[in-house]
């Protein structure tokens, strides 16, 4: 977490996709696959990205929540239009989701 921190993604990927594979807290996980999929997008990694937020969609939240990692994804690669549409999705599903930077 400190590398994803320090924006360090491609540092950081490899590093928490390793954690995920060991026993981790499930509140543990949740937040390192977050942090993964939001670093696989700065990475442009968008598919991959978009494929680690898939599997954290039951421990986040809401389903609100989802769509908003999914919009930070898009967000980190750059994909502003697309990140767009997916917070707002995010948005209808709940009101207190915040906008990934970028958007």
């Amino acid at each position: 977490m400190a590398a994803f921190e320090l924006e360090e993604y491609a540092k950081a990927e490899p590093l928490l996709a390793e954690a995920m594979s060991g026993a981790l807290q499930p509140d543990v996980y949740v937040e390192a696959g977050v942090a993964r999929a939001k670093c696989l997008g700065h990475l442009n990694m968008v598919q991959e990205g978009l494929g680690v937020a898939d599997i954290m969609r039951e421990g986040l939240p809401s389903e609100g929540e989802y769509f908003a990692l999914r919009a930070a994804v898009y967000a980190a690669a750059g994909e502003v239009a697309t990140a767009r549409e997916e917070f707002a999705k995010a948005r209808r599903l709940d009101r207190q989701v915040q906008p990934p930077p970028g958007i």
